[in-house]
Formats: C-alpha cells, sequence, structure tokens
C-alpha cells in the first residue's frame, strides 16, 4: 500500500524559516532579510535608549541647578554635575523597559498601517 500524502514525504523542520533540513534550502533562506529586519529594531531600541537618558540628564542638570540653591549651599557647576549624575541614573532605571514598550508601540503600528 502507498501512502499518497504528499505532506508525508517532506521532513519537518524545527524552524519556521527554513522549509525543511535540506542544506541547500538552509542556504536559499533569506538571511538578509532577518540580519536587516533585526538590526532595524535595535537601532530604534539603542535610538530610545539613548533619547531617554539625555532627556533625564538634562532634565537633572536643569532641576537642580534651579532648586539645588534653595536647599543646599554649593557652587552653580557643582549642582549641575550632580543633577546631571542623579538625572542620568533615574533615566537609566526607566530607559531601557520604556524603550522596549515604544518598540513595540511602533511594531503595532507599523503593522496595522
Amino acid at each position: 500500500m502507498t501512502n499518497t500524502n504528499s505532506h508525508s514525504k517532506m521532513k519537518k523542520s524545527r524552524f519556521a524559516f527554513m522549509p525543511s533540513n535540506d542544506p541547500s534550502s538552509f542556504l536559499n533562506a533569506n538571511w538578509y532579510k532577518i540580519f536587516k529586519v533585526s538590526a532595524y529594531w535595535l537601532m530604534f531600541l539603542l535610538y530610545y535608549t539613548v533619547v531617554i537618558l539625555v532627556l533625564g540628564t538634562v532634565s537633572g542638570a536643569v532641576l537642580f541647578a534651579f532648586l539645588g540653591p534653595l536647599f543646599v549651599d554649593s557652587t552653580f557647576l557643582v549642582l549641575i554635575k550632580k543633577g546631571a549624575w542623579i538625572g542620568f541614573r533615574y533615566a537609566g532605571v526607566w530607559a531601557g523597559g520604556t524603550a522596549i514598550v515604544l518598540c513595540f508601540i511602533k511594531g503595532a503600528r507599523k503593522r496595522g498601517s
């Protein structure tokens, strides 16, 4: 008795982007597209992270420069440096997670349009 099912002849792959375990199909996989998409999202993740860190650093420096003299007796430069450092650290706590969420929002909007 012969099997007429054509799907039983093809080996199943462990990877979704590889149709079979045949080495020639492995070489024909679209690796450039996979790399391009990964690099695209990695660059946006880094971009959002850097923007959040810069905003935190600048806002910390500005807030310490204006509000610092009300609480401590330090020079203007010391207040700016301390504010930039504390702003950078607080922004660093939120930057990674917020950047991932922003990438997911961008992906959902891109997929929807």
